[in-house]
């Protein structure tokens, strides 16, 4: 009995699946007609560039005498703020080195957040 069972539960669910195939092939095979129909109802692209549009005319402008740009008040120089940010690491010859050196940094800065 219980194989009896078993045997209608699978046959039921590969029943499920094969509709389950066709339906995503069948929807699949919808979105490329309608992607072909819009290709095909969509004009090429022109390879003419339009006309520009010709500018409209500008007034008549007066002599106008430019007006000048006020003067900007000397800045005083600002002292750098002290950062935590590491300085530049030296230049080093070998990638093995830098290797090295970028894990020793990154070792260092574990132990600082532990």
């Amino acid at each position: 009995m219980k194989r009896l069972i078993a045997l209608g539960i699978g046959v039921f669910g590969l029943r499920a699946l094969i509709r389950r195939r066709r339906s995503r092939t069948a929807h699949a095979d919808e979105l490329r007609e309608k992607l072909a129909a819009n290709r095909a109802a969509e004009p090429p692209p022109s390879v003419v560039p339009p006309e520009p549009e010709p500018e409209p005319a500008a007034p008549a402008v007066v002599a106008e005498k430019p007006k000048p740009k006020p003067a900007a008040p000397p800045r005083a120089k600002k002292p750098k703020p002290e950062s935590d940010a590491e300085p530049a690491p030296p230049e080093t010859d070998s990638v093995d080195e830098r290797r090295a050196e970028v894990h020793a940094r990154a070792r260092q800065k574990i132990d600082e957040l532990s």
